[in-house]
C-alpha cells in the first residue's frame, strides 16, 4: 500500500495520507482474496462483535467497512490525475520499492498492482 501511495505522491503530488486512504481498500481486497484469515483475525481483534467466525465473510466485511468509512469521510476513491499510460511505470516503481522491504501479509504481484492502479483511474 505504501509503495503505491508513494508513487501517486511522486507522479501526481497526491498527499501521502490521502493516497494511502485511496489505496487501502484496494489492497485489502487483494489480501481478502489471497489471505482472508489475516483480515478475519484483524476484524475479530478490532471489532469482535462484528466477527461471524466465517473467514471469507469476515475478510469481506472488513474491506466493506473500510470502504464505507472512506465514503462517510467524503474521501476520494480515485486519483483524478491518474493517467492510464502511467500505470506500468507506477507499478514497476511500487514493486521495486516494496520488494523485500515492507512487512506485508501478501507480496503483491506486478499484475495485482497494475489492477489496483487501473481501479483508481477516473471513468
Amino acid at each position: 500500500m505504501h509503495a503505491i501511495a508513494h508513487q501517486l505522491g511522486a507522479f501526481y503530488h497526491v498527499p501521502h495520507g490521502r493516497a494511502n486512504a485511496i489505496v487501502l481498500p484496494k489492497v485489502l481486497g487483494v489480501i481478502a482474496q489471497r489471505e482472508p484469515r489475516f483480515l478475519a483475525e484483524l476484524l475479530a481483534q478490532v471489532f469482535p462483535k462484528k466477527s461471524t467466525g466465517n473467514v471469507d465473510k469476515d475478510a469481506k466485511l472488513l474491506v466493506d467497512m473500510v470502504e464505507k468509512l472512506l465514503v462517510e469521510l467524503d474521501l476520494p476513491t480515485v486519483v483524478k490525475e491518474l493517467n492510464q499510460t502511467d500505470i506500468t511505470a507506477l507499478a514497476d516503481q511500487a514493486i521495486k520499492e516494496a520488494f523485500g522491504v515492507y512487512p506485508v501479509p501478501v507480496v503483491m504481484t506486478r499484475f495485482e498492482c497494475e489492477e489496483i492502479l487501473r481501479e483508481l483511474v477516473p471513468e
